[in-house]
């Protein structure tokens, strides 16, 4: 009987520490999130890219030589917040920064342009779930259907959000919008370009560099 006590306590202990772990993890992933929110409303760059994966720093170095390199065909086949990336750095950068840039430079562009700064707030983080080295978590929308997956991974025993799935989960949403509302997308971010930059674009701006 005793031992048998025994083993329920310390099951009981075990149970409490893993999820004092576990919303212990869950906290760093709100902290680390709210760090990026953060630097993104206050313009700050630096502390953005401490946020984030290495992963997410290459997507965008990756970004960048398909902006200074890639086809017309190749430029329309990427999802489609891609290739409104690879529109605003061909049609906002002049020539000599995107030869030069590389993806950190590209996010401190962004973040000091207040670029990334979301309208409505980044700060509401929801649905988090860890795994191992990894974890989801949810950025809600008020319009219906619109949530946002945020992925994060553990790098160095720190967590960092990765924004690959966030990208083409947004890829999904404007797709889907698109499409409901018969927009064709192109001709849409031209107008986002002409918008956000103050001057309109070049109509070859995505078969050449």
């Amino acid at each position: 009987m005793f031992q048998r006590t025994l083993s329920l306590l310390l099951a009981c202990i075990l149970l409490l520490n893993l999820g004092g772990c576990e919303g212990d993890e869950e906290q760093a992933i709100r902290d680390c999130y709210l760090k990026f929110a953060t630097a993104c409303e206050n313009y700050d760059p630096d502390a953005a890219i401490q946020a984030l994966s290495p992963d997410a720093i290459e997507h965008y170095d990756t970004l960048l030589q398909i902006a200074k390199n890639a086809t017309g065909d190749q430029v329309r086949a990427l999802p489609p917040h891609s290739l409104f990336d690879v529109a605003y750095i061909r049609h906002a950068l002049p020539a000599h920064e995107r030869q030069t840039m590389d993806g950190t430079g590209f996010i401190r562009h962004m973040v000091s342009n207040g670029l990334w700064v979301r309208p409505g707030g980044w700060e509401i983080l929801e649905k988090i779930k860890v795994r191992k080295s990894s974890a989801t978590a949810v950025v809600p929308s008020d319009r219906p259907n619109s949530d946002v997956k945020l992925d994060f991974l553990l790098v160095d025993g720190a967590w960092k959000i990765d924004f690959i799935r966030f990208q083409e989960d947004r890829s999904r949403l404007l797709k889907a919008r698109a499409s409901d509302e018969g927009i064709e997308l192109v001709p849409l971010f031209m107008r986002l370009l002409e918008l956000k930059t103050g001057k309109a674009p070049r109509k070859d701006l995505l078969d050449r560099p």
